[in-house]
């Protein structure tokens, strides 16, 4: 979703995106063996390692482009707690359109309990395709 927030600051758009936790358990899901649910730290490990493997560190942006010369102005979070704006350890941008979380973010935003990451950009930096 992108458009301008009522929330705080007044004039920030926010982009947020939620990944779930999504399996195939009726009949396996890619070769693996359905969970045993009576098993539940079975089925934690197994869920865990199903939605690892379905994040990326890496956003493509395509309905929108971002001013990259103001991107300080900009922010992200990943489950409310913010990631600095950084090349090698935290969040950049690779182009207008794709966002990429590096070193200690991305690690971060893997782990199978961060399902929630919040871009936060003033509106007047969104440009719209």
């Amino acid at each position: 979703m992108v458009g301008c927030a009522v929330s705080h600051p007044p004039t920030a758009c926010r982009l947020r995106i939620a990944v779930g936790n999504r399996a195939c358990f009726r009949h396996g899901c890619g070769g693996r063996p359905r969970p045993n649910a009576s098993d539940q730290a079975a089925l934690a490990q197994q869920i865990a390692s199903v939605v690892q493997g379905l994040k990326s560190c890496t956003f493509d942006l395509s309905d929108v482009s971002v001013n990259v010369d103001r991107l300080s102005e900009a922010s992200v979070a990943i489950q409310g707690v913010t990631v600095p704006l950084s090349t090698t350890d935290g969040w950049r941008m690779n182009t207008p359109t794709q966002l990429e979380l590096v070193g200690s973010a991305c690690t971060t935003w893997n782990l199978p309990a961060n399902t929630k990451i919040d871009f936060n950009f003033p509106c007047d930096i969104i440009i719209p395709k």
